[in-house]
């Protein structure tokens, strides 16, 4: 398949975006940008315009890359495009994937010149026409069966998601009459090269993409800073501000409990290390007296040092009274406010070991049936802060 210099294509959805997009072109010594004139018509949204539009680049054997106008380029993409479409699962799809998420995320979209990549997009565009979602980033978990996104899981008899019960708002739409995407369909997330205002982690190398989705900054700033004439600055100096901006994003792991702690033993700081303190916590208020102290008793009985019942007494008075409109909310008894307030509370309890002390949150509706270290110890490599994903909850 081939990857070719081509000219960059903007979808213009209306006359003042087509009349921007033409004097910009006009400025250019040598353009390599083409304005096309996509205003809405025949009920075509431009979210089912994005898909055809990649679709037919692919169908040329070129190979396609979507993004949207949000996406900044920091660097030269092409190495990342032959890097991702030459994995050895050979996706015809490739989409970006942000930090706290498994999602197949278009806000980038890499096409393979290929007849399964074409099929993906008009059976996808098909999907969007009949049935449009308020925004086409909902539908790729479930239109290639992508279970571990966020937008992929339950669908009640009519074939509507229900992942997410909004019980205020719209349900989501059918699933398309031809099925899910085929099976077998290949496609995959870009594994390096991706960030956004979400975070990412990585070197400062690996930056090809910024996507201002959660950046602290105005869309207004960033595009100031990317697309605003400036006569006395260098293409460098703007790639600098670029490396900077998205820099501040950057996540890294800090020190977090030993793995020799984890364990129960081994050398540590400063000779042989004491054993970890791991301290299980649930809350209850106003129900679930009896499963609250079942909870405590199973945690015990597998082995943690601690096992901590707290009620709505135990939140700080303080604290309570700057949140009382929070708290009276019916809905998770105050919107689940209080259990970050007493994580990080029991965090704080000099009772905790500092280095080798674990809080572990349960539900009160749930239970340990067996000791969490092995579980903890793996997940600790990658973070000071891990939960499971249980999308149905």
């Amino acid at each position: 398949h081939r990857l070719v210099d081509v000219p960059l294509v903007v979808l213009a959805r209306d006359r003042s975006a087509s009349e921007g997009c033409k004097k910009a072109v006009s400025s250019l010594r040598k353009t390599l940008v083409r304005c096309v004139d996509a205003p809405r018509r025949l009920g075509v949204e431009a979210m089912v315009a994005k898909y055809l539009s990649l679709a037919a680049v692919a169908r040329l054997g070129v190979t396609a890359v979507w993004l949207d106008i949000d996406v900044i380029v920091v660097r030269d993409p092409k190495e990342l495009v032959r890097k991702e479409l030459g994995k050895p699962s050979e996706p015809d799809l490739v989409f970006a994937r942000h930090l706290n998420s498994e999602s197949a995320s278009p806000a980038v979209v890499i096409a393979r010149s290929s007849d399964e990549a074409v099929s993906m997009l008009m059976g996808y565009a098909g999907w969007l026409r009949e049935n449009p979602f308020l925004l086409d980033h909902q539908g790729w978990d479930q239109f290639l069966d992508h279970r571990f996104g966020d937008f992929a899981g339950g669908f009640d008899y009519k074939g509507r998601n229900v992942t997410v019960k909004d019980d205020e708002g719209p349900k989501h739409t059918f699933l398309p009459a031809s099925g899910l995407a085929p099976k077998g369909s290949r496609w995959s997330h870009i594994d390096v090269g991706f960030a956004s205002g979400d975070g990412w982690l990585g070197n400062t190398g690996d930056i090809v993409f910024f996507h201002m989705w959660g950046a602290k900054e105005t869309q207004q700033e960033l595009f100031s800073l990317v697309y605003e004439k400036r006569a006395e600055e260098k293409k460098s100096e703007v790639q600098s501000k670029l490396l900077e901006v998205s820099l501040q994003y950057r996540r890294k792991s800090s020190s977090g409990p030993s793995m020799t702690a984890l364990l129960g033993s081994g050398e540590g700081r400063g000779g042989t290390e004491k054993p970890l303190h791991l301290v299980e916590i649930s809350y209850a208020h106003g129900c679930c007296a009896k499963s609250l102290k079942r909870n405590q008793q199973k945690a015990l009985k597998v082995g943690v040092t601690e096992a901590r019942a707290y009620g709505k007494e135990d939140l700080e008075p303080s604290w309570a009274a700057e949140n009382e409109l929070v708290l009276k909310q019916k809905r998770g008894g105050g919107w689940w406010l209080w259990k970050p307030h007493l994580i990080l509370k029991t965090l704080k309890d000099p009772a905790v070991p500092w280095h080798r002390g674990v809080v572990l949150w349960v539900d009160a509706g749930n239970y340990l049936h067996a000791d969490p270290r092995s579980l903890l110890e793996s997940a600790f490599k990658d973070s000071d802060v891990v939960a499971l994903r249980l999308k149905w909850c």
